[in-house]
């Protein structure tokens, strides 16, 4: 949601970034947020929450459950799922100087001083992808595989994280991240599982949201960014055990 910093952005200069709470809007988002996941997962969809440490997603995912009345799973905190690193506290006129000039040199490398660049925020979300399938997989053994995959994964992020988790999940290029809009905030990203079963894509509704082209591969590619053809043959030399776990991934998956 709305934290005070995007309301007024000269608070980051006095403010750690990751301190900066939600304004009174952005809960009044929040809850609406949670009011749209509610009505679309329906009331039996059990839930998994990842949660940026950061003070205004916690706050957002408070705001979030109050509205929602299905099953949780887990709720977890995972620092992979931060906000772009921008530096410590921030001038300004500095920001907004990197800010214009980000566009003109590429938005996924460019660096902000003493900050990351979109790259690094990649490398931390590709590393969590491999969490988020294992913590799945953990998850199906412990309440069985039935329960796991009647479920919605739901990360309470930020708004380049969010993106940057549908384009490793998607295997999208850098160009396609390029052409990319920010969602706004409390914007719903919903990865969706395809009609077989196999793979994910991404709704009509959040590719409008960030100006997502649908692309051909998209829903050539399963969660772990493996073709259909290649994992149908993987899948073979899986044990049945085996191969009902690899079916549990969740029914959705939410970045916001």
């Amino acid at each position: 949601g709305e934290s005070l910093g995007n309301a007024d952005e000269s608070l980051y200069a006095t403010t750690p970034d990751w301190k900066m709470p939600l304004s009174q809007r952005g809960r009044r988002q929040s809850r609406d947020a949670g009011r749209r996941i509610q009505q679309i997962v329906g009331p039996d969809s059990n839930i998994l929450f990842y949660v940026s440490p950061y003070h205004r997603t916690k706050e957002t995912l408070k705001e979030i459950q109050s509205q929602i009345s299905n099953p949780i799973l887990f709720t977890r905190e995972e620092p992979r799922l931060r906000e772009q690193d921008f530096g410590n506290f921030q001038d300004p006129e500095l920001i907004q100087a990197a800010k214009e000039e980000r566009p003109k040199f590429g938005r996924f490398f460019f660096r902000f001083p003493d900050g990351e660049s979109g790259a690094d925020v990649f490398d931390r979300v590709s590393a969590f992808s491999g969490t988020f399938v294992q913590d799945i997989e953990q998850t199906a053994y412990r309440i069985g595989e039935r329960t796991a995959a009647n479920a919605t994964a739901i990360l309470v992020t930020h708004g380049i994280a969010g993106r940057l988790f549908v384009m490793r999940w998607l295997q999208w290029s850098v160009d396609d991240f390029e052409n990319l809009h920010n969602s706004p905030n409390c914007g719903l990203l919903h990865l969706q599982r395809t009609p077989d079963g196999m793979a994910y894509d991404l709704t009509a509704e959040s590719r409008a949201l960030i100006k997502a082209p649908r692309m051909e591969k998209d829903s050539g590619y399963v969660g772990n960014g493996l073709k259909l053809g290649d994992m149908l043959k993987a899948e073979k030399q899986l044990t049945e055990k085996e191969r009902d776990v690899f079916r549990t991934l969740p029914d959705s998956a939410w970045g916001m």
